[in-house]
């Protein structure tokens, strides 16, 4: 496995695997903060009766809304979860390149240069290491994922190979505009 990454301006950085519990942790962190704040929603459900006079409830689909009531309920569920995509993905990115990365702190002539170009950093230090890290290493998108890609391949390292196989078809799909299917395991 690849143990260093070549940035786009020359810059060859030193990778660390980051452990699989770790990236679990920030999902089920995530979670746990967007259930606390009312965000993250249950999938909506109905309830009807069968022919046999049994009660069952189902979640709900796209295909099963019926009323304004179900359509609103649905919408705050899907936001709800577009917010938990989000907030995993930031939070993963965060772990990733402040533990999978050996970077440099940002010396005092970095700064100066910056801040002549009217950059201001956070006061928070992992915030200025994040925009720090961004504006000086992995400038694009594009750059990200390749990063987070080689972080993630290390990471795997010895695990199952449909498990390294599904970690990188993630990045195929991405790329290629289709929705990537997460395993459960993932």
């Amino acid at each position: 496995m690849e143990r260093t990454f070549l940035t786009s301006n020359g810059t060859k950085l030193a990778l660390r695997p980051v452990a699989m519990l770790a990236m679990q942790m920030v999902r089920n962190a995530a979670r746990k903060s967007l259930i606390d704040e009312g965000v993250l929603i249950p999938k909506p459900t109905y309830t009807f009766t069968t022919d046999l006079d049994e009660t069952e409830t189902h979640d709900h689909d796209k295909t099963t809304l019926k009323s304004k009531e179900d359509w609103a309920a649905w919408a705050a569920y899907e936001e709800g979860e577009t917010a938990l995509k989000m907030l995993v993905l930031g939070n993963t990115m965060r772990l990733l390149l402040i533990k999978g990365v050996d970077i440099p702190p940002m010396t005092e002539a970095e700064r100066k240069v910056w801040e002549g170009l009217d950059i201001e950093f956070s006061d928070d230090p992992d915030t200025r290491f994040m925009e720090y890290v961004t504006l000086e290493h992995v400038p694009s998108p594009e750059e990200a994922q390749r990063l987070t890609r080689a972080i993630l391949m290390l990471s795997q390292a010895g695990a199952p190979k449909a498990q390294v196989d599904a970690v990188d078809a993630l990045f195929r799909r991405k790329v290629e505009g289709q929705s990537p299917k997460v395993p459960a395991d993932a």
